[in-house]
């Protein structure tokens, strides 16, 4: 932690309250939200960049709590925390400063969680991932002060674009996703894997540069994660399959291209490849594959459809290997250069799926083979029906073997005989 120069009496942040816009509380009843974070075992939880203003209480623009910062403005405010506009003092910078609310209650798991985010953004030095310059504890409050972006979130700048007609901007779209996947890369260079990458996660600053942030799920190398086996962590409608099933204690870097691979779809069509509620979703994430983005909109360029469905490969050793893989193959589509993936084959394509879905195509099979073998006994017996009808009596037989074998005078000498007049 920094050393801050001392302000004035600092009060205690009150703790988050729920108010209506959490779609499901904590063992309640409700639909829940597929586009808000999930990282609890079983209910998906709010997301934490929701913009809300609190119901009671709270600090007002020119409060400091943190000692060296005074806010401005509340930027938002969700289950884990809240984020203001706060101006550094002794550096008269602007910055995003982030806190941790809940005081004493606050769990030591998400206490790790929080410390962790800010060790994975400090440790990721790259221009399209956010900055961290300070963190720290106040008054059992934990904080960061990260970099502010003015120009807002990636899904509010994809809502702007969606009004105009989809696919038009598609090479702006492969140039945004190819300078948030270079942010992602460079994380994947320090080990780290986000896990929770979506629109509301991406800030765009002045001049419109996106910078990923929130690494508030990230996992860190083999022994730094603070998740169970079986816990569903991430945002339903942006998770990979291996998120889907429970498997985020082992996902890498794969994941974070499933993530990039919506978000690019979502650029290009306009809407995200699966919606629903959200069980509806994490089935369709396991087990549906996505509509093509040009029989939706088919002005987009057919190498970008490849490149987002290779992004969406349902088995994660086929989808790109890390983020850098993902950006160089849009760099090269923007150089119009070939691409390295290729469209995959009908035999391809029939493999995936029976891999996918091994107790139907199993089911199938013995369906086939059944319906075959009956067929072909009907026709064996049809066969063997029209041989009896065909089969010549004996005496035919005969008559056929006699005038065969006869010689050709011999049968003209008796049709003569039988024409003379006795």
């Amino acid at each position: 932690m920094n050393e801050h120069e001392p302000g004035p009496t600092v009060p205690r942040l009150p703790a988050a309250q729920p108010s209506a816009d959490d779609t499901k509380p904590r063992g309640g009843s409700g639909t829940p939200d597929p586009n808000r974070t999930s990282d609890h075992a079983h209910a998906p939880a709010p997301d934490d960049t929701v913009n809300r203003t609190p119901a009671g209480g709270g600090a007002g623009p020119g409060a400091a709590i943190v000692p060296g910062y005074v806010l401005l403005r509340e930027l938002g405010r969700g289950g884990m925390g809240v984020v203001f506009e706060a101006r550094h003092v002794k550096l008269n910078r602007v910055v995003a400063l982030k806190m941790r609310l809940g005081g004493e209650q606050v769990g030591k798991g998400e206490l790790l969680r929080f410390m962790a985010e800010a060790e994975a953004v400090a440790a990721v030095k790259h221009e399209n991932v956010v900055q961290v310059y300070d963190y720290g504890e106040a008054n059992g409050h934990p904080f960061m002060a990260l970099e502010y972006c003015p120009g807002g979130t990636l899904g509010a700048h994809l809502k702007q674009t969606k009004k105009r007609a989809p696919g038009s901007a598609a090479r702006g779209a492969a140039e945004l996703l190819a300078q948030v996947a270079r942010g992602v890369a460079a994380a994947h260079e320090q080990g780290i894997v986000h896990r929770d990458l979506k629109p509301g996660n991406v800030f765009l600053d002045a001049d419109g540069v996106p910078k990923v942030a929130d690494f508030g799920l990230a996992k860190r190398g083999e022994g730094t994660d603070v998740t169970r086996t079986g816990q569903v962590m991430g945002t339903p409608a942006y998770m990979s399959p291996e998120q889907a099933k429970g498997e985020t204690k082992f996902v890498g870097p794969q994941t974070d291209v499933w993530a990039l691979g919506v978000m690019l779809y979502e650029a290009l069509v306009g809407t995200r490849p699966f919606t629903g509620t959200v069980q509806e979703v994490l089935a369709q994430v396991q087990n549906a594959d996505p509509v093509p983005p040009r029989k939706l909109v088919p002005a987009v360029p057919r190498d970008l459809e490849l490149i987002c469905l290779h992004c969406l490969s349902k088995a994660a050793h086929e989808r790109y290997p890390t983020a850098k893989h993902l950006a160089d193959d849009l760099a090269r589509y923007l150089r119009h250069e070939p691409i390295s993936v290729r469209p995959a084959g009908p035999v391809e394509r029939a493999a995936k799926w029976v891999r996918r879905n091994q107790v139907v195509s199993a089911a199938a099979a013995a369906v086939f083979l059944a319906l075959s073998l009956g067929r072909s006994r009907s026709c064996s017996a049809c066969g063997r029906s029209r041989n009896r009808q065909r089969r010549p009596t004996r005496s035919a037989r005969k008559t056929w073997h006699w005038s065969s074998r006869t010689p050709r005078w011999a049968r003209r000498s008796r049709r003569w005989c039988s024409r003379r007049p006795h």
